[in-house]
């Protein structure tokens, strides 16, 4: 088992992000476990709220194709995040902050 302590997803990459049906899932690559890069993923089942940037919404997906962590607190109903996006095609970095929350969460770190 892996202690969180020893977990950093500050500046990890997220491959994806999105609702499907009732579920939510948040995809991460280079995030550091004890000063190691590792895959990880959250995974949020029967999502009862989403809001992004502190506004409800029903929708849960990427804002552009490379977007990184600046902040990830996980419990056990959902997770917090802060990501910046960037566009590199329109010259373009956007941070927008998404609270989701379910009956529960499980992160996988591999």
């Amino acid at each position: 088992m892996i202690d969180l302590q020893q977990v950093s997803f500050h500046e990890a990459t997220i491959r994806g992000l999105s609702k499907v049906a009732q579920d939510a899932e948040l995809e991460l690559d280079d995030v550091l476990v004890e000063g190691k890069r590792a895959s990880a993923n959250v995974k949020v089942f029967s999502v009862s709220s989403i809001s992004v940037d502190g506004i409800p919404s029903s929708v849960l997906a990427m804002e552009a194709d490379d977007g990184e962590v600046l902040t990830l607190d996980t419990s056990g109903e959902g997770f917090f995040l802060i990501a910046e996006w960037n566009d590199f095609a329109k010259g373009k970095s956007t941070t927008k902050s998404y609270h989701v929350v379910g009956r529960s969460m499980v992160l996988t770190v591999t």
